[in-house]
């Protein structure tokens, strides 16, 4: 039995990564796009973000510099397209910049005016859950 258990083991890990391998790998980067841009964000390197550099990032976040924030934009910065679209409020196919703030208050969980890392990270969850 633990014979061929064993080797059933050794082949599938020869015939290269799992599924569930390939989706850590995928959340993996995809949290490292998130801190990275925490990181640019936080301007003044407190480790926390306030209203000035949240503002300020929707800026950063417009690589196509329309003064909104289309799908494009959004997917360039490895951000997933669902919590793109529930960011959406209106249903316009863009976030402008009414919408991004109101996201402010949304993942600013605890309401003290700081979004800390572990808020942010959370940022597309928040987003997931919006009706």
């Amino acid at each position: 039995g633990s014979v061929a258990a064993a080797a059933a083991t050794a082949a599938a890990a020869q015939a290269g990564p799992s599924e569930f391998g390939k989706s850590m790998q995928l959340a993996h980067a995809h949290d490292g796009s998130l801190k990275r841009l925490f990181e640019m964000f936080d301007k003044n390197t407190t480790g926390e973000l306030d209203i000035n550099e949240w503002v300020s990032g929707f800026d950063a976040l417009d690589v196509s510099q329309s003064g909104k924030l289309t799908l494009e934009d959004w997917l360039a910065w490895d951000l997933l397209p669902m919590s793109f679209h529930k960011m959406d409020l209106d249903g316009s196919g863009c976030i402008c910049r009414e919408e991004w703030r109101a996201m402010w208050f949304i993942v600013d969980r605890d309401a003290d005016g700081r979004v800390k890392i572990d808020e942010w990270m959370g940022l597309e969850e928040h987003a997931m859950s919006l009706p």
